[in-house]
């Protein structure tokens, strides 16, 4: 069944006119919303969704409630129950064009490749509005959370991109390149945290539950005066070293929820996020949870 059969084609097809786009939004929306509740045409229908989300401005009210239906129509009739990676990366990089990191976290963070290189400079961008040392908080938040979700590969990549604007962006740091038989390192002598950051993910592809032991032992002083970290970490140490951590009701979507999606702390998203379309914008309160709401 093609997409204009189903119904999707023609959706999209009637938002090409710029003229009227804004009147004709919610009659297309709403049909839409019929067509979500079958699962026909679903691979073709992922490109047609991106399409249809581009159409919506900043400002329209029912673009966010869009975006959680296609994220949950794709979890429903799609193989990962968590929504497609395309239709996530979609989502996540409007909300960080729109500048709206938290929306935009949550999504990129279940996206595609691509993603970690979109959340690295929506990080990055955000942490020029802070103060200089605060550059590993706002690195974590594009590293911690595909660690807590098995994606190292993507953590390594955010964390090279993140590091490289920061360096090219202020010679004045100094960083130091330390190469050795199995890694390269980049550190930073200023950033004893970004340096944590970096061992951190080295330590990770060895395995080594000893080297992780030794290495939050040295940087425990730095690590406690953040304050927010020893959740993710104390996740992190059970899922790749078997570092068991006390049951509590459900650890890793409490951390997420209060770490990377705001919470009030002090630090890295808790200040004014970079001014958007609307203009500037003070952060959210953030979710409970990792709902994509």
């Amino acid at each position: 069944m093609t997409m204009r059969r189903g119904g999707l084609g023609r959706v999209s097809a009637c938002l090409c006119p710029v003229t009227h786009r804004r009147a004709r939004l919610p009659m297309y929306y709403d049909a839409f919303l019929k067509y979500m509740q079958t699962d026909r045409g679903l691979p073709q229908s992922t490109e047609r969704l991106i399409e249809l989300l581009h159409e919506f401005p900043p400002e329209e009210p029912t673009r966010k409630r869009f975006i959680q239906e296609m994220i949950g129509w794709s979890g429903r009739f799609g193989p990962l129950e968590r929504g497609d990676p395309e239709l996530h990366h979609a989502a996540g990089s409007v909300y960080a064009e729109d500048h709206e990191p938290y929306d935009a976290e949550k999504h990129l963070i279940f996206g595609t490749s691509e993603s970690a290189e979109t959340l690295a400079k929506l990080e990055f961008e955000w942490y020029t509005h802070d103060e200089p040392h605060t550059a590993a908080l706002y690195a974590s938040r594009a590293v911690f959370p595909y660690l807590l979700i098995g994606n190292l590969r993507s953590a390594n990549k955010a964390f090279l991109i993140f590091t490289s604007k920061l360096s090219s962006t202020n010679p004045s740091l100094g960083v130091q390149d330390v190469s050795s038989a199995s890694s390269d390192v980049r550190v930073f002598p200023a950033l004893p945290l970004l340096n944590f950051i970096s061992m951190l993910l080295l330590t990770i592809q060895r395995g080594s539950s000893d080297l992780y032991k030794q290495l939050t032992a040295h940087y425990a002083s730095h690590i406690r005066d953040v304050g927010i970290w020893d959740d993710a970490l104390s996740q992190i140490g059970e899922q790749y070293f078997a570092i068991k951590i006390p049951r509590q009701s459900n650890p890793l979507l409490d951390m997420m929820g209060s770490m990377f999606f705001g919470g009030g702390q002090d630090g890295a998203g808790a200040r004014m996020a970079p001014q958007g379309r609307g203009g500037s914008k003070r952060v959210e309160a953030p979710p409970t949870s990792m709902e994509l709401d």
